[in-house]
């Protein structure tokens, strides 16, 4: 029987002897061009040492760029490298920044995943390509006197002096209209913005396609206290024929916002990619390709 009973506890020893030490990690974004912020991560791993981490995930701008450092950075790295190794944690370069990839976009812009505009129609008329709204499109009630023109407005949105204002509120503060529009044109929406006090929301510019998708991304800068500032913005209709665009707060704010003078217009490609995947292809009525640089 204690045979038996030292054999178990001899086993469950060895059993724990043999799992696997477990990892903890610590997240790093820094920038090594400065050498205050290498002193600040080698004294974060001398605190994360003693709390028992293992491997530090770090991160910086640059190590997409090594060619354009300043003669200090490598200096700095082999500061941090010392130490970790001294501290017996291991470091682990982030090097791959998928997402938000400017970084990597440095190097060639056109690396950029693109969204397609097809079958635009331009005018050329002396010597300038105007594009042709196809179909027209048009914010009747971009004036904002009243509440006419949109298809819904929130009870929390009222007309003040030509304008619409956004009360303090805890429910949504927006507006909408629907928009019929061509699948995979660009498009500019545009809207002046006023604030008193305002904070505790987020103004946006929405665009809603087909199946609910979000076709518009661009934050908008809203300060708190601001006199009348345009915000413009562009999107891709993808492969929605109608859109909902909305102007508006959603969840509440503080304080007070007006907006006015909104705005859409069909608008062309807009920050156009050069690669063999993005070709731009410029034809005639007849159907006749143009050469660019040439026709």
């Amino acid at each position: 029987m204690i045979f038996r009973s030292l054999l178990f506890l001899f086993s469950a020893l060895a059993v724990q002897a043999a799992a696997p030490r477990k990892e903890r990690w610590i997240y790093i974004p820094t920038n090594f061009q400065v050498d205050e912020r290498a002193n600040d991560v080698v004294a974060l791993l001398e605190r994360s040492a003693k709390s028992g981490y293992t491997h530090a995930l770090v991160t910086d701008s640059k190590f997409s760029r090594l060619a354009t450092v300043m003669p200090n950075y490598a200096p700095n790295v082999e500061k941090v490298k010392a130490a970790a190794k001294k501290l017996g944690i291991e470091i682990v370069p982030a090097v791959f920044p998928v997402g938000y990839s400017n970084d990597l976009l440095f190097h060639d812009p056109n690396l950029a995943e693109g969204l397609p505009v097809k079958d635009a129609p331009f005018v050329v008329k002396d010597g300038v390509a105007a594009i042709v709204p196809d179909p027209a499109v048009s914010l009747p009630g971009g004036e904002m006197n009243d509440r006419k023109g949109w298809d819904f407005i929130d009870d929390s949105l009222e007309p003040d002096g030509g304008a619409m204002r956004s009360k303090v509120t805890d429910a949504n503060a927006r507006l909408n209209k629907k928009l019929k529009v061509s699948p995979f044109r660009q498009y500019h929406a545009s809207v002046r913005i006023r604030t008193e006090g305002f904070g505790g929301g987020v103004p946006e510019i929405k665009a809603i396609g087909k199946n609910g998708r979000q076709l518009q991304w661009t934050n908008l800068k809203v300060s708190p206290d601001q006199d009348w500032t345009r915000q413009d913005v562009t999107f891709n209709s993808l492969d929605s024929d109608e859109v909902g665009l909305y102007f508006g707060i959603w969840g509440g704010h503080r304080g007070t916002l007006w907006w006015d003078d909104a705005t859409i217009s069909e608008c062309g490609p807009s920050n156009l990619l050069r690669r063999p995947g993005a070709p731009l292809l410029i034809k005639k009525a007849d159907g006749k390709v143009l050469t660019e640089g040439k026709d």
